[in-house]
């Protein structure tokens, strides 16, 4: 359903954002409180944490490529980032609130 979408993005943090929305019904405010460590070990699962609670989200192998692709260029500029959210901008590396 994404696959479009996911190919007009221009980024891998976008790519990654637009699988989660498009192929996961993560609605943009689950988006903004995901942390580094939501991801289960091997990148299946995904903790999403909801006004209501937590949701388990089984994620598909193109949105696991997404997220291991995003990851590593995440560490890769920002190695010493102290944000605990997987999705970061260079204005939100050095801050921790909530992702943008």
């Amino acid at each position: 359903m994404g696959a479009g979408l996911i190919d007009r993005a221009t980024g891998a943090a976008d790519r990654l954002a637009v699988a989660l929305v498009a192929n996961h019904a993560v609605d943009q405010r689950a988006l903004t409180r995901i942390l580094v460590d939501d991801p289960s070990e091997s990148r299946s699962r995904l903790l999403i944490r909801r006004r209501h609670g937590l949701r388990v989200v089984h994620l598909d192998e193109v949105t696991v490529s997404l997220l291991d692709q995003w990851l590593r260029e995440r560490y890769r500029r920002w190695p010493a980032t102290r944000n605990p959210h997987p999705l970061i901008s260079q204005q939100t590396a050095a801050e921790t609130p909530d992702a943008s």
